[in-house]
């Protein structure tokens, strides 16, 4: 079967010179995304970590990189999600907001991140609301489910931070809600599997270890992408986010459209796609003892969420490639 975009190639708008500047930083997720638009985005897409002198459109994948530019006339900023790092620190300071407020356009991931940005000032007019989209042809239900014998309980993506202390460094990814959930159900850790999946879960792993979980930690390296991580959600019965701040995260849809559980803090773009007692539930920041109460009603009776697979999946159905890369080309247009 041909993916998504394969038959959406060079399918998109009319060609203009892009250049989408990264300021040196570029996650696994923000190389896929850059990727896709090269791919489907019909334009000349040159990627840089700093601006060229001359393009049609100057797409800041990193808002910082466009602090000092000068003119942002024909600049796009993509916001992936306002958090703080450690100590209170935050991810996108005054000088950021301004350059925001500068822009010909802005990109948010989430409705969230687009009342922030009005309420810094920013015209609604010139924010854009593009979410994270999912292959469904990749990113599928299992073919026959037959339940787990064990809750599992997957968590995704790259936290930060100290290796040595979960408490400290970035307070987006939320570990020490994390550990601390960890901690409450230690009571019923053999009932319990962790699957942690994407990089940098070895404190976890060893975390949840000596707690008496069964942990699986999958590198994203060791298993590919998107393949891999596909075959790795349909292994989960309960898709987890502790963070404090998201954009996206980009792991939900692809989460959910596998027909997993999201049960997440309200932020990115979870608080946007889940419906509590539809296609997922939702707890409040920092609010272990709620997740807690929610994972442990689901060990002892996952009924619900086994028979609410194609309900979760269908809410992210609509999520397509093509719909994001023709918002993109939408907004350069309306930039150049």
């Amino acid at each position: 079967m041909r993916r998504e975009e394969d038959e959406t190639e060079h399918a998109v708008g009319a060609r203009m010179r892009v250049n989408v500047v990264t300021g040196g930083a570029v996650s696994w997720v923000f190389g896929d995304l850059i990727d896709r638009l090269r791919r489907l985005v019909k334009a000349d897409i040159i990627v840089t970590e700093r601006p060229l002198r001359h393009a049609d459109v100057f797409h800041f994948w990193r808002p910082q990189a466009a602090v000092g530019g000068g003119d942002l006339s024909r600049a796009v900023l993509t916001c992936h999600g306002f958090g703080y790092w450690g100590e209170g620190r935050p991810i996108y300071g005054p000088d950021v907001v301004d350059a925001f407020r500068r822009a010909a356009a802005v990109i948010v991931l989430n409705a969230g991140d687009l009342r922030t940005l009005v309420r810094a000032g920013v015209s609604d007019e010139r924010i854009h609301r593009i979410p994270h989209a999912v292959d469904a042809d990749v990113f599928g239900l299992r073919s026959a489910h037959v339940p787990n014998a064990k809750l599992v309980i997957g968590r995704v993506g790259r936290p930060y931070g100290e290796a040595d202390d979960p408490h400290t460094g970035c307070e987006c990814k939320g570990r020490a809600t994390l550990h601390q959930i960890m901690l409450g159900l230690q009571h019923r850790a053999g009932g319990i599997k962790w699957l942690l999946l994407g990089g940098g879960w070895e404190q976890e792993e060893r975390f949840g270890r000596r707690l008496g979980y069964e942990v699986e930690f999958v590198e994203r390296e060791r298993i590919g992408y998107p393949e891999g991580f596909a075959e790795a959600y349909r292994r989960m019965d309960v898709y987890l986010v502790t963070s404090r701040a998201e954009g996206g995260p980009a792991s939900l849809p692809e989460a959910m459209a596998c027909g997993v559980w999201p049960l997440c803090t309200p932020v990115g773009m979870c608080g946007d796609l889940i419906s509590p007692g539809l296609n997922g539930d939702l707890y409040p920041v920092n609010g272990h003892e709620a997740a807690i109460g929610q994972l442990e009603a689901l060990l002892e009776d996952r009924t619900a969420i086994e028979q609410q697979r194609e309900a979760v999946r269908g809410s992210v159905l609509g999520m397509t490639w093509r719909r994001w890369a023709e918002a993109h080309q939408a907004v350069y247009g309306s930039v150049a």
